[in-house]
């Protein structure tokens, strides 16, 4: 169920990668706004950028994800999820989100999802 996406995503910028070819079922029932970049102009989506030269940092390119253990992925991804942002007034992906929703369900809910994500 989708009670919260909206809540969460805004909004979705995606370029014509296959990983968005289904971008309507994704945003099915909600009330999410998807944009797409013009092919070849990662400008327009710079915040994704900056963080893929940050996983970057973690895996540099040329080495296979696939080499990783979901140990060493989720270890990034908390990372990067209690680093502060410049473009979140330098709060971390979590501290906006706390003072954006002031909803401890939703909080825990995303709290569950990453317990199961790091099983």
């Amino acid at each position: 169920m989708k009670i919260n996406f909206n809540k969460i995503f805004k909004s979705i910028t995606t370029d014509n990668g296959s990983e968005f070819s289904n971008f309507l079922e994704i945003i099915k029932n909600t009330k999410t706004k998807i944009y797409f970049c013009h092919p070849y102009c990662s400008g327009e989506k710079g915040t994704n950028e900056k963080h893929n030269s940050i996983i970057r940092y973690f895996i540099p390119k040329g080495n296979l994800i696939e080499k990783y253990t979901y140990k060493e992925i989720n270890e990034i991804a908390s990372w990067m999820n209690n680093y502060p942002r410049k473009i979140l007034d330098y709060k971390t992906p979590l501290e906006a989100l706390l003072e954006e929703f002031n909803d401890k369900n939703i909080i825990n809910k995303i709290y569950k999802l990453q317990e199961k994500i790091n099983c």
